[in-house]
């Protein structure tokens, strides 16, 4: 766990037998934990994989540098031909945001 002054995440980094790397969130996705969020994702962006799932469904907040962490990878990924698919999160309030603002229709999301 990445612990920070007010706001937590887990950043859990995993490839299965398809070369697919997931990276899990669970937490705030906040100003305070986005730095290590969008590290993750560009890590498992450059790894060579065959496609990146950022799963977002255990994420109970999100505010604007959360979403820049996961909208400016989503963008090298697209540059570098990655395939990037986002998995929303599951608690309302943080699924609103991500509608609200406009990035849904950017990013490539299950559920939708």
């Amino acid at each position: 766990m990445i612990a920070t002054l007010q706001s937590t995440i887990d950043v859990d980094t995993s490839r299965d037998s398809t070369n697919q790397v997931v990276v899990r969130l669970s937490g705030q996705l906040v100003a305070r934990t986005a730095p290590d969020v969008r590290r993750a994702m560009e890590a498992a962006i450059g790894s060579s994989s065959r496609r990146v799932v950022i799963d977002l469904m255990d994420v109970t907040a999100v505010d604007t540098a959360g979403l820049m962490a996961i909208t400016a990878p989503a963008m090298i990924a697209r540059r570098m031909s990655v395939p990037l698919t986002i998995v929303p999160p599951s608690r309302a309030a943080a699924r609103i945001v991500l509608d609200r603002v406009g990035v849904v229709p950017i990013l490539n999301c299950f559920g939708r």
